[in-house]
């Protein structure tokens, strides 16, 4: 039996029409996106992988295409029914029909149609699963824990550089009153490099001399904002240790960094103002601090000049009856001073009236009148008889005698 030989367009037809008859219509595939490209012409490619795939090499995976007319109906469902965009990591299940691509030889899946439900479900549950591991840590109250600086002036920003997120942050700070120094670390804040990008920039920026750190990034759509929802970059958050501020341009979900960071806002702007006013309370504290300082020093001002008149009216009566008491003192010293003269004298003439009397009695004076003193042998006056032969000492004025007695008699005294 001889062997047939298929030309190469013969075996791409056979190919392509088998497929139609294994695939005759339409059907909904299910997986995540890797690779995802645009090409100038406006066409979407990317290839669909098994979620479990995503930190080994995928074993299977077909190769997507959203042609430009269809791609247009397809975001405009994504945006209407979940504000989603096709990003490479999320989730999806899209409906298409399979097709073999004979000028490449491949087969693959060309996309007609989404369900965003199918997306937004699996986002929200690995939300809430990363929500109920964190809380179980006790990660989602960890840096709000951290005491806000009073007045944080030294800002650590983490953001994509020149951006609008960054220009609208950094203009709002540098066009208020205040001093704000700003420390930019450069970072991817969307698609397949932002985790990683968020998470060495917080940990770079947290060994800088900042107050507190930023984190911001512009609008845009649920899946334009994955990498929020990471619990890598929740945990780089929480673990911070400097209070987190979080801008992220989304008005209406919360993302897992909001629930994590020390204070979240809905936008860079806003998280600026938030800073702005975290000084300017502190200004406002320091001018009522200051008016509280200035009143006390017042009232205790009044109440030193209210003493000093007191004193002083104190002091002025004191010096009243001070002056007072000299008057009299001066009037008793007056008296006294005459008084004592008066004594003084009398005394003097009471001295010297028993001066002369002691004058007028000494034994010079008696003796000088033509009386003498006559003592025995021992010294004694005599003043009665003598036994014979008694030594004697006669004193007179002007001599004196020695004698004995031979005899001696008493006279009759009256």
């Amino acid at each position: 039996m001889a062997v047939s030989t298929w030309t190469v367009d013969e075996l791409c037809k056979s190919i392509s029409v088998g497929l139609q008859n294994l695939f005759p219509e339409e059907i909904w595939v299910r997986g995540q996106i890797v690779g995802l490209t645009r090409s100038q012409a406006g066409h979407l490619y990317f290839d669909l992988i098994e979620p479990e795939a995503t930190n080994r090499k995928a074993n299977s995976k077909m190769s997507i295409v959203a042609f430009k007319g269809q791609l247009n109906s397809i975001q405009s469902v994504l945006k209407k029914l979940g504000n989603l965009t096709l990003e490479d990591g999320i989730e999806v299940r899209i409906r298409g029909r399979v097709s073999y691509y004979a000028p490449q030889g491949r087969i693959q899946f060309i996309m007609s149609g989404v369900d965003p439900q199918y997306t937004l479900g699996h986002l929200a549950a690995e939300r809430d699963q990363v929500l109920r591991t964190l809380a179980s840590e006790g990660l989602l109250e960890l840096n709000k824990s951290l005491p806000l600086p009073m007045l944080p002036l030294r800002i650590g920003l983490v953001t994509s550089d020149g951006s609008a997120a960054y220009n609208d942050f950094v203009n709002e700070l540098l066009t208020s009153r205040y001093p704000f120094k700003i420390i930019l670390v450069d970072a991817r804040v969307q698609g397949s490099e932002a985790e990683s990008a968020i998470v060495n920039a917080l940990e770079t920026i947290a060994h800088e001399e900042v107050d507190v750190i930023a984190v911001v990034r512009g609008g845009g759509a649920k899946t334009d904002l994955l990498a929020f929802d990471l619990e890598s970059v929740a945990r780089a958050i929480a673990n911070c240790p400097k209070p987190v501020f979080v801008g992220i341009g989304h008005e209406t979900d919360r993302s897992i960094t909001d629930e994590v960071a020390h204070t979240s806002v809905k936008t860079p702007t806003a998280c600026a103002v938030a800073l702005i006013e975290q000084v300017n309370n502190f200004e406002v504290f320091l001018g009522r601090l200051s008016s509280s300082i200035a009143n006390k020093a017042q009232q205790r001002l009044a109440r030193a000049n209210e003493t000093l008149e007191n004193s002083g009216g104190r002091i002025a009566k004191a010096r009243t009856v001070i002056q007072t008491q000299d008057d009299r003192l001066a009037e008793f010293s007056t008296a006294l001073t005459r008084f004592s003269n008066r004594a003084l004298e009398q005394a003097k003439k009471r001295v010297q009236a028993a001066t002369d009397l002691q004058r007028a009695f000494h034994p010079l004076q008696v003796l000088r009148r033509g009386f003498s003193i006559t003592r025995d042998e021992n010294g004694s006056i005599l003043k009665d008889d003598a036994p014979p032969g008694t030594q004697l000492i006669t004193e007179t004025f002007g001599a004196t005698i020695s004698s004995q007695v031979t005899t001696s008699s008493r006279k009759e005294t009256q």
